[in-house]
Parts: structure tokens; C-alpha cells; sequence
């Protein structure tokens, strides 16, 4: 089967390891929207998932990891040092993606696939994650930001620094477009240094 979409989950719940504060009616909201995108990807079989675990999962991880095993079998993936190895749901070790969904049955065009990051936080680990996946499919630019393949998807991510609304408050933002729009433009120094600081190096001329 040719894959056609990956969709990254990039460290779920790392929240509760960042600040040990998040209320367990707001983990309930991000367990909600994420088992609900999983639920959906279950229908399309051209496309996976793939999950990027923090060094240390909590209960919570553990249970997203375990729901997305079970309800996609072959469709879903963990992503382990940084995008080097990858491990079927069986928890079989392999070297890489290709060699991961090749054994699950799967196959991809690196030119034409898409791939949707989102997780915690927004401008950082699923950007770096998201980054390590486009290149280990071997994309010819990794970069989210400037790459139409890719795409960060906030509305199911958590916000650094508030950068966007929590899922919780989206809809009275959209009741309110100028607070919307101050969400969305008001963290753009951040923004503009999270692309500088991910984009490769160029080189000097002597």
C-alpha cells in the first residue's frame, strides 16, 4: 500500500514533565483530540502514524501509545533518536522509515508525500521532530516552514508560550478574530528565530 500522509504525534504530554501543573481535565482535552485524529486515520489506509515518545513516558503517553497500537496495527510507528530509528508497533527494532514501512506492507513517493506534525510544544519539539521525519523520508528540505509537503498543525498542539489558543479557548476566540489574530501574530519574533535557529547553516565565502 502506497502512503500518501504520515501524521506525526511529537511528545505527548511532556507538559505534565515540563511544569507537573496541567489539570487533568485539560490532559482529557489533548487525549480527546488526539485518540479522535487517530480514529481517523484508522479509516484511510494511506495513511500513518507515527509517535515520538519522550525519553521517559508517562502513564498518559503510554496510553496514547497503546490506543494508536491497537486501533492501527500496521499504520503506526515510534520514532526513537530523532528521527534515526524506527520501531513497528510490534515493537520490532529497524534502521530506518523505509525500512519500517516496507515491513509493515508500505511504500512511499518522498516527492509527493505529506507529513503533519503537532504534540507539545508547538514551535519546538514538533518542529525538531517534524524536521527529523521529513528528513529521514529524505525530503530535499526538511524545514516545515518553508516546505509545502509539511505542516505544523497548532490546533492540535500545545503552545510554548501561548503563541496560539489551547483548544479550550479556540472557540471563544473565534467569537473575538482580533484576539485570533493577535494570537497568531502577536509571538512572530519567536516564530522568525525558531525558523533561523532550525535552518541549515550556510556556508561563508573565503
Amino acid at each position: 500500500m502506497e502512503i500518501k500522509q504520515i501524521d506525526l504525534l511529537a511528545h505527548p504530554f511532556f507538559e505534565l514533565g515540563y511544569s507537573k501543573v496541567l489539570p487533568e481535565d485539560k490532559i482529557k482535552v489533548y487525549m480527546s483530540l488526539w485518540k479522535k485524529r487517530i480514529d481517523e486515520i484508522a479509516q484511510d489506509k494511506t495513511r500513518v502514524l507515527v509517535i515520538a515518545p519522550q525519553d521517559s513516558p508517562n502513564k498518559f503517553d503510554l496510553e496514547i501509545i497503546t490506543y494508536a497500537s491497537k486501533k492501527l496495527g500496521n499504520q503506526f510507528l515510534l520514532m526513537k533518536d530523532n528521527g534515526k530509528v524506527f520501531e513497528t508497533h510490534s515493537k520490532k527494532r529497524f534502521g530506518t522509515i523505509n525500512e519500517a514501512l516496507s515491513n509493515s506492507g508500505h511504500s512511499f513517493d518522498k516527492d509527493k508525500i505529506k507529513t503533519k506534525g503537532y504534540g507539545q510544544f508547538t514551535n519546538n519539539c514538533v518542529i525538531f521532530q517534524l524536521r527529523h521525519l521529513n528528513k529521514a523520508i529524505g525530503m530535499q528540505n526538511p524545514l516545515p516552514q518553508k516546505n509545502v509537503q509539511s505542516q505544523v498543525l497548532w490546533k492540535l498542539s500545545f503552545p510554548v508560550s501561548h503563541e496560539h489558543p489551547y483548544p479550550w479557548e479556540l472557540k471563544s476566540a473565534r467569537k473575538n478574530p482580533a484576539r485570533l489574530r493577535a494570537w497568531m501574530n502577536g509571538n512572530l519574533r519567536e516564530k522568525l528565530s525558531t525558523i533561523k535557529a532550525l535552518s541549515p547553516l550556510k556556508k561563508r565565502k573565503p
